[in-house]
């Protein structure tokens, strides 16, 4: 497969990948594997969903590179959330073997709570070959591993070097070794990105900064408050451009809930561009979970500012509460409560 083979989008979960067999791809890949072994694996994914995957190696997506072989898929505005591994890379694991090249280019996603005992949200495996993955404007928010919540890569006999250009990383748990974690000579350099206070195990390339106060609307809604320090804070180098192969130098040019990348002087840091002039109306799109951003038009969870507009049915899960300004149904709209579940109107 090459780059014109786009999966384009689409919701993935409920994947399973679990067989404990020892080298069998059963295990690998909850939700997508791309298998480069002894050729080519280079598939573009766009606009996708996974949540809720399960594997033992890659619980959303595991990239695999073997026999000379070559996997460089590049993942655009895409969200992975709630997937877990057993083993390794609770969203993504990227993996390498005898001479291949695993180099997967990951732009304008979000991370979010993401589990695996080694890199909560992404494994990059350089074993006797190339694991170089790029990650451009991504997000990695409450992902948990006790090796490496956010990122935990190695180098064996190999080379794993990742790079992390107008990144977001905060609200891990403090109850590991590192949020990034390096072994065998692997390592991890980020540029023009911003981390919360006590983020370690990544290599300061540039124009990096730390923040004690949360840029997020709320813990579940990843997009940038009014006072986000990442705000007009990328690369000034990085610039939109009409279509891929995407790069800090060249964006897309619509963030992950689909408005325009750039709006200040600058990038903001992260998937979501701060929208000061954003509609504060948010419709559904699909019957679905309150809790789950593809049920709705800004691909994200409704705030206590947003004027929610139902036309599907739509669930409140068992003990959830959701905040909202004002709730409209429209013709077929239907808004389900389950036990103990609750919406609150503020103003």
């Amino acid at each position: 497969l090459n780059r014109s083979a786009i999966l384009d989008c689409i919701l993935i979960t409920g994947g399973n990948a679990d067989d404990n067999v020892l080298n069998d791809t059963k295990r690998l890949g909850g939700g997508m594997l791309n298998n480069g072994d002894g050729g080519f694996c280079n598939p573009t994914i766009r606009n996708c969903q996974f949540i809720g995957n399960i594997g033992d190696l890659g619980g959303a997506i595991f990239n695999r590179a073997d026999n000379k072989g070559i996997c460089n898929p590049e993942l655009v505005n895409c969200y992975f959330l709630n997937n877990n591994a057993f083993t390794a890379g609770g969203a993504i694991a990227n993996s390498c073997f005898t001479s291949s090249v695993s180099n997967a280019v990951i732009t304008n996603c979000v991370f979010q709570s993401n589990t695996a005992s080694m890199g909560g949200a992404m494994y990059n495996s350089g074993e006797y070959g190339t694991c170089n993955p790029q990650f451009v404007n991504c997000t990695f928010s409450n992902n948990r591993g006790s090796n490496g919540p956010t990122m935990y890569s190695s180098a064996y006999q190999g080379q794993s070097k990742a790079t992390l250009h107008n990144c977001l990383t905060v609200n891990n748990p403090a109850n590991s070794r590192y949020d990034f974690l390096n072994t065998f000579g692997s390592s991890i350099t980020a540029y023009y990105s911003l981390f919360g206070s006590g983020v370690a195990g990544y290599t300061s390339g540039s124009n990096n900064f730390t923040t004690n106060i949360s840029p997020f609307v709320s813990t579940s809604d990843l997009r940038l408050s009014s006072s986000a320090p990442a705000i007009d804070s990328g690369n000034p180098i990085s610039i939109t451009i009409v279509s891929g192969a995407f790069s800090v130098s060249g964006l897309p040019a619509t963030d992950l809930s689909g408005r325009p990348r750039i709006t200040g002087s600058r990038v903001d840091i992260g998937a979501f561009e701060y929208q000061p002039l954003a509609d504060p109306r948010i419709y559904s799109v699909q019957d679905g979970g309150w809790n789950v951003p593809a049920t709705w038009s800004c691909n994200c969870l409704p705030a206590s500012s947003h004027q929610v507009v139902i036309r599907h049915h739509i669930s409140l899960p068992e003990g959830f509460e959701a905040a909202c300004q004002s709730v409209l149904y429209e013709p077929g709209g239907r808004l389900l409560f389950n036990q103990n579940s609750r919406l609150r109107y503020r103003q």
